[in-house]
Protein backbone atom coordinates (compact mmCIF):
# COMPACT_ATOMS: atom_id res chain seq x y z
CA UNK A 1 0.00 0.00 0.00
CA UNK A 2 1.54 3.79 -0.98
CA UNK A 3 2.17 5.72 1.82
CA UNK A 4 -0.25 8.13 0.55
CA UNK A 5 -2.99 5.53 0.37
CA UNK A 6 -2.07 4.69 3.75
CA UNK A 7 -2.26 8.40 5.15
CA UNK A 8 -5.65 8.62 3.54
CA UNK A 9 -7.11 5.70 4.77
CA UNK A 10 -6.37 6.94 8.32
CA UNK A 11 -7.18 10.12 8.09
CA UNK A 12 -10.78 9.48 7.17
CA UNK A 13 -10.77 6.62 10.59
CA UNK A 14 -9.80 9.75 12.13
CA UNK A 15 -12.19 11.74 10.89
CA UNK A 16 -15.15 9.52 11.02
CA UNK A 17 -13.92 9.51 15.09
CA UNK A 18 -14.47 13.54 15.12
CA UNK A 19 -16.79 15.64 14.67
CA UNK A 20 -17.22 17.56 11.41
CA UNK A 21 -16.99 20.48 12.51
CA UNK A 22 -13.29 20.19 14.50
CA UNK A 23 -10.37 20.64 12.03
CA UNK A 24 -8.08 17.67 12.12
CA UNK A 25 -5.24 19.43 11.98
CA UNK A 26 -2.64 15.85 12.01
CA UNK A 27 0.61 15.69 9.96
CA UNK A 28 1.00 12.21 8.38
CA UNK A 29 3.71 11.93 11.38
CA UNK A 30 0.94 11.99 13.49
CA UNK A 31 -1.49 9.54 11.42
CA UNK A 32 1.36 7.12 11.66
CA UNK A 33 1.86 7.70 15.15
CA UNK A 34 -2.01 7.47 16.33
CA UNK A 35 -1.93 3.92 14.07
CA UNK A 36 0.93 2.72 15.75
CA UNK A 37 -0.96 3.09 19.21
CA UNK A 38 -4.37 1.49 17.89
CA UNK A 39 -2.42 -1.56 16.12
CA UNK A 40 -0.02 -2.42 18.96
CA UNK A 41 -2.69 -3.01 21.48
CA UNK A 42 -2.55 -6.72 21.92
CA UNK A 43 -1.52 -9.86 24.24
CA UNK A 44 1.50 -10.36 25.54
CA UNK A 45 4.24 -13.05 25.22
CA UNK A 46 3.37 -14.44 28.48
CA UNK A 47 -0.49 -14.18 27.54
CA UNK A 48 -0.04 -15.46 24.05
CA UNK A 49 1.72 -19.07 25.85
CA UNK A 50 -1.15 -18.88 28.19
CA UNK A 51 -3.63 -19.95 25.40
CA UNK A 52 -2.22 -23.20 25.50
CA UNK A 53 -2.20 -25.08 21.93
CA UNK A 54 -2.77 -29.06 20.36
CA UNK A 55 -2.21 -30.77 17.43
CA UNK A 56 -5.38 -31.08 14.48
CA UNK A 57 -6.44 -34.11 14.33
CA UNK A 58 -8.12 -35.81 11.22
CA UNK A 59 -11.86 -33.78 12.28
CA UNK A 60 -9.69 -30.80 12.10
CA UNK A 61 -9.09 -31.72 8.33
CA UNK A 62 -11.53 -29.83 6.28
CA UNK A 63 -11.19 -26.72 8.34
CA UNK A 64 -9.52 -23.72 7.10
CA UNK A 65 -7.42 -21.22 9.34
CA UNK A 66 -9.22 -17.49 8.32
CA UNK A 67 -5.77 -15.63 8.70
CA UNK A 68 -3.63 -17.67 6.02
CA UNK A 69 -6.57 -19.08 4.43
CA UNK A 70 -4.73 -22.28 4.05
CA UNK A 71 -6.53 -25.73 5.14
CA UNK A 72 -5.32 -27.40 8.47
CA UNK A 73 -2.90 -30.43 7.81
CA UNK A 74 -3.10 -33.36 10.36
CA UNK A 75 -0.84 -32.77 13.36
CA UNK A 76 -0.31 -28.92 12.17
CA UNK A 77 -0.33 -26.89 15.49
CA UNK A 78 -3.23 -24.99 16.34
CA UNK A 79 -4.93 -22.82 19.08
CA UNK A 80 -8.30 -22.50 19.76
CA UNK A 81 -9.68 -19.34 21.85
CA UNK A 82 -12.66 -19.21 23.95
CA UNK A 83 -15.48 -18.21 21.23
CA UNK A 84 -14.27 -21.97 19.99
CA UNK A 85 -12.60 -20.88 16.65
CA UNK A 86 -9.01 -22.37 15.29
CA UNK A 87 -6.25 -21.30 13.72
CA UNK A 88 -2.31 -22.30 13.15
CA UNK A 89 -0.66 -21.03 15.93
CA UNK A 90 1.79 -19.22 14.31
CA UNK A 91 -1.35 -17.29 12.73
CA UNK A 92 -2.99 -16.72 16.00
CA UNK A 93 -0.26 -15.56 17.95
CA UNK A 94 0.95 -12.91 15.31
CA UNK A 95 -2.42 -11.68 14.94
CA UNK A 96 -2.64 -11.46 18.87
CA UNK A 97 -0.15 -9.59 19.47
CA UNK A 98 -1.50 -6.72 17.60
CA UNK A 99 -5.10 -7.22 18.62
CA UNK A 100 -6.81 -8.22 21.65
CA UNK A 101 -9.84 -9.98 19.56
CA UNK A 102 -10.71 -13.07 17.30
CA UNK A 103 -10.16 -12.48 13.45
CA UNK A 104 -13.13 -14.20 12.67
CA UNK A 105 -16.11 -13.16 15.28
CA UNK A 106 -13.96 -10.05 16.99
CA UNK A 107 -15.43 -11.15 20.66
CA UNK A 108 -12.83 -9.62 22.84
CA UNK A 109 -10.01 -12.10 24.82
Amino acid sequence: MSAFRRWARLRHRVRDEMDDNESLGLTYEELIELEERNVMCGLSKAELVGLGHFEAGKEHMNQTCHICLEGVEYAAVLVQLKCSHAYHKECIHKWLSRKRSCPTCRSEL
